[in-house]
């Protein structure tokens, strides 16, 4: 009978354990990226997800695109990460910044790059303008929503005399643009530019054989460069927006541009040309890039198997106790 006893003693013990080691451990991390596709993509929150973690480019600026490049160099997008709060099952629409334009064919110009890039215009001689557009922003909102939960800055465009302004944190990078800030765009170069505003990089546009850069979008985006033969001068950089009561901000991690170098390099999910600021000819400044990284299985947290251990062996003891009466 002591035989058959401790046989089943240990047979409820050894299930016991089995359950523990078949219950699941941490979450498996749900990653999904978004490139570039010049629209507005949608990040569906799976159910019981209460914050997801983020990873953010700006893109970067296109390059002088009319005569030697020389320093005329697109300024690189900024990097922020940090913890959103989310709603399990809401719908999340997504920014992907596009490259600022460096090409030389007269019908690319004129138009901005998507996340608000600024652009520049024909130049008077009726050639392509000669500095570089300004590189889109790359942000996070809320479905249909009008403001930003989270923004990143872009890189600024060169121009003739001088390298766009790279994306900021609290600041975007001044040129001869002015860089984006918290308050307010960065202000215009001189002539025929427009300072950025809340979204949007400034422009440089036609009046003389030369336009300037174009600034960077951002929170705020950089103003537009000087337009003038010889004299075009560069674009400023856009800041980011990390504020938002449901973002918690990074700081240790997230990085300016610096340069045609964008921040965030060192990040794993960070991949080449992403945000970088254009140095060569008909190639565009490198566009933005999201990234969102959701724990799945949702709800809390699976007990601690140690825990479980010893409710499993509790249990057991109690039987012991009761066969023994």
């Amino acid at each position: 009978m002591k035989t058959t006893r401790n046989s089943f003693i240990t047979t409820i013990a050894a299930l016991a354990l089995l359950g523990v080691a078949a219950l699941p451990q941490d979450a498996q991390a749900q990653t999904t990226v978004f490139n570039y596709t010049g629209a507005i993509q949608n990040y569906n929150v799976p159910a019981g997800v209460t914050s997801v973690t983020v990873f953010l480019w700006g893109a970067g600026g296109g390059v002088r695109n009319n005569g030697a490049v020389g320093s005329s160099l697109g300024g690189g997008g900024a990097f922020v990460t940090g913890t959103l709060s989310v709603t399990p099952g809401s719908v999340l629409d997504l920014i992907v910044g596009g490259g600022g334009s460096s090409s030389t064919v007269i019908a690319s110009r004129g138009t901005s790059a998507f996340g608000g890039g600024g652009f520049t215009g024909q130049d008077g001689s009726g050639g392509p303008g000669g500095g570089g557009d300004g590189g889109g922003r790359t942000a996070i909102r809320a479905q249909s929503g009008i403001v930003d939960l989270v923004t990143v800055g872009a890189g600024g465009g060169g121009g003739y005399t001088g390298q766009g302004g790279a994306g900021g944190l609290g600041t975007g990078t001044s040129a001869s643009g002015g860089g984006g800030t918290q308050i307010a765009g960065g202000a215009a170069g001189g002539t025929n530019a427009t300072a950025g505003g809340q979204y949007f990089g400034g422009n440089s546009l036609s009046g003389g054989r030369d336009s300037g850069g174009a600034g960077g979008s951002g929170y705020f985006g950089g103003g537009g460069g000087r337009n003038g033969f010889g004299n075009s001068s560069p674009g400023g950089g856009g800041s980011s927006y990390t504020s938002d009561p449901l973002f918690t901000f990074d700081n240790a991690l997230s990085a300016a541009g610096s340069a045609t170098t964008p921040g965030g390099l060192a990040n794993p999910n960070y991949v080449s040309g992403v945000g970088v600021g254009s140095s060569t000819f008909n190639v565009n400044g490198g566009n933005g890039l999201l990234v969102i990284v959701a724990a799945s299985g949702g709800g809390g947290a699976a007990p601690e198997p140690g825990t479980l251990a010893l409710l499993a062996l509790g249990m057991v003891g109690g039987i012991i106790a009761r066969r023994r009466k």
